[in-house]
Parts: structure tokens; sequence; C-alpha cells
């Protein structure tokens, strides 16, 4: 599955609250899944880390993870960012730039 990106603003000011990554999953069984997604510079140093906890239903399920514009901001990197993969793959396959596991 590809990921979307998508830069959220609320009130109506030109200040962004951050960025969201659409993604999906594909669930080998039901149960809560967590998601976590690191952002870095082009050279690869770390900007943001985010994550989401979600139920899903044997086959495939969406979701979206968060990366606040205060994270980016507090980091001092100033973009292009990647979307890079954190942690190990345990049990369901994800996408190719997010981690995503099973919660016992």
């Amino acid at each position: 599955m590809v990921l979307g990106t998508q830069a959220s603003g609320q009130g109506g000011e030109a200040v962004l609250d951050g960025i969201w990554i659409s993604g999906g999953i594909e669930a080998a069984e039901s149960g809560s899944y967590l998601v976590v997604g690191r952002l870095s510079d082009l050279a690869g140093n770390a900007v943001a880390q985010a994550g989401v906890i979600f139920n899903a239903d044997p086959g495939p399920a969406s979701f979206r993870i968060l990366f606040r514009a205060a994270d980016i901001a507090r980091s001092g990197r100033d973009g292009p960012y990647v979307l890079v993969r954190s942690g190990p793959w345990t049990g369901t396959a994800a996408t190719s730039s997010a981690s995503a596991r099973r919660r016992s």
C-alpha cells in the first residue's frame, strides 16, 4: 500500500499543526496494533517520532500517524523529511515505511 501525506492547520491561520501520514497494514488476526514511524532529514538525522494504536480485524486496515509541528520544529532540522521504518516487524505485514506489530 502506498503511503499518503497531508499537512494540517486548524483555525484558518497559515501555521501548520503537523504532518499526517496515512497507510495500511494487512492484519493477520484480530487485535490491537501499534504502528510507529520516524521522520528524518535527508542526512538521516532524527526529526520526530510518532505512532498510533488501533484495532483491526483480519485483512486490510488503514491508519494515520500525526507528526506534530512542535516536535518537528524542536528538532531544529529543515526539510525535506523522509519517513523511515522504526522497530522490528513482528507478526503482520505493513507498509515499507512504517512498522506495525500486534500488541499482546
